[in-house]
C-alpha cells in the first residue's frame, strides 16, 4: 500500500482483503490479470480460482507453483524483481491476444489436469486423517 502511494497509483490499485464467497466471481470478471507474490508457494486457493475464471498468471516460480503454471498457461519468475514485474505486466496489457491465450490455457489446466473441488477437498480430508492417526 505504502508502494501505490508512493507512486501515486490510488486510483489505479484496489486492495479489497477476504472477499466473502458469494461475490469472488465479480472481482475475478473484472481483472485483466492475477498477480500473486507470496514469499513461499503461490499454489493455492486464489490460484486455481483464477485459472478458471480464465485469467492470466504472473506470479513467482516458488514451492508447488510450477505444477500448476508453466510458460503457457501463466508467468512465472523465479525470483521477485519489481522492474521485470512490472515490464511484463505492461506488455501483457498492451497483448490482449497473449493475455487472454494465457488465461485459457491456465483455465484449460486446471479442469482437465487436476481434481475437482470435491476431489481435492477428499484427499485433503484423507491426509489428515492419516496424520491424526
Amino acid at each position: 500500500m505504502k508502494k501505490v502511494n508512493k507512486l501515486n497509483l490510488t486510483n489505479n490499485v484496489l486492495f479489497v482483503g477476504n472477499i466473502d464467497h458469494e461475490y469472488i466471481a465479480n472481482y475475478y470478471n473484472l481483472a485483466d490479470i492475477f498477480l500473486s507474490f507470496y514469499d513461499y508457494s503461490n499454489a493455492g486457493n486464489p490460484l486455481f480460482e483464477a485459472m478458471l475464471f480464465s485469467k492470466c498468471i504472473v506470479t513467482l516460480n516458488n514451492g508447488d507453483t510450477s505444477k500448476f503454471i508453466d510458460n503457457n498457461s501463466g508467468v512465472l519468475f523465479n525470483e521477485y524483481n519489481e522492474i521485470n514485474i512490472s515490464n511484463k505486466i505492461i506488455e501483457l496489457l498492451n497483448d490482449d491476444n497473449k493475455r487472454k491465450t494465457l488465461g485459457k490455457n491456465a483455465r484449460n489446466r486446471i479442469i482437465t489436469e487436476f481434481y475437482d473441488w470435491n476431489e481435492r477437498i477428499k484427499i485433503e480430508i484423507d491426509a489428515i486423517k492419516g496424520i491424526i492417526n
